[in-house]
Order: structure tokens, then sequence, then C-alpha cells
């Protein structure tokens, strides 16, 4: 706990840790990769920490493949512990495009039901005789 009178603690800055985080962030709120260019969020981005330049779309959508790389070993270690329950989810996207996810769920050792996306591509539509063949 900070003193009375003795100022603003010191804070390191890491732009790796900004990165990080900031891939996290588009990954977790489902962001598009746009976003980050936008002038708005570079001015906010300014706010928070003046040396901070956010990174292109190009570098946040890298940054979020190398989270999944680091995940992924993660994830599965975890599922081989666990009994799980997969399930698939269909969907349109505004763009009328048609996909179709595979999801693992699971009650973790602190009985938390956990669930994570495995896969996810698109389909021509989501009928049954369509959904069939890509078994």
């Amino acid at each position: 706990m900070q003193k009375k009178g003795q100022g603003t603690p010191k804070q390191s800055y890491s732009i790796e840790d900004c990165r990080k985080a900031l891939a996290e962030m588009v990954i977790i709120d489902e962001m598009p990769f746009r976003s980050i260019e936008g002038e708005e969020f570079r001015r906010y981005s300014k706010v928070l920490h003046p040396r901070f330049e956010p990174p292109s779309r190009i570098t946040v959508a890298r940054d979020c493949m190398q989270r999944y790389i680091e995940e992924k070993p993660k994830l599965k270690e975890n599922l081989k512990n666990h009994r799980i329950c997969l399930t698939t989810d269909t969907w349109t996207s505004k763009q009328n495009l048609n996909y179709m996810s595979l999801i693992a769920h699971w009650i973790d050792d602190h009985w938390k039901l956990q669930k994570r996306i495995l896969n996810f591509c698109s389909v021509a539509d989501h009928k049954g005789e369509t959904l069939e063949k890509m078994g």
C-alpha cells in the first residue's frame, strides 16, 4: 500500500506485454482486427500510455495466432484430464456466410463449467444433408 505523499508508484512499460494484452482483448471480446487501426482507438491508446504505438491489424492478427500456438498445447493437456462433451453450432454471419463450430464443454477441478471452440469452418448451408457430408 502506498503511503500518503509518496507520489505515484513506478510502473514498468513493456511493448511485448502491451501487444499480448491487445491480442487477448481482440480474442476475448471478438473484436474485428480493423478496429485497432481506428482513429479513436489510437487516440485512446495514446491517452493510456503515450509511448504505445498500436500495431497494424496484420501484426495484431499475427499476435493472435501466436497466442493460439501458445495456448493449444495447454488446452490439449487440460482436455486429457477431464471428461468432455462435444457440441456443434451453426450460424450465419452479417455477410450471409454460414459457419459451423465444434465446442468442448467440461467441468474443471474447481467445479466451474468451461467451454472452448476446438474448430470452426465455413459451410454451404445449415441443412442436415450438407453437414452430413462433412463427417
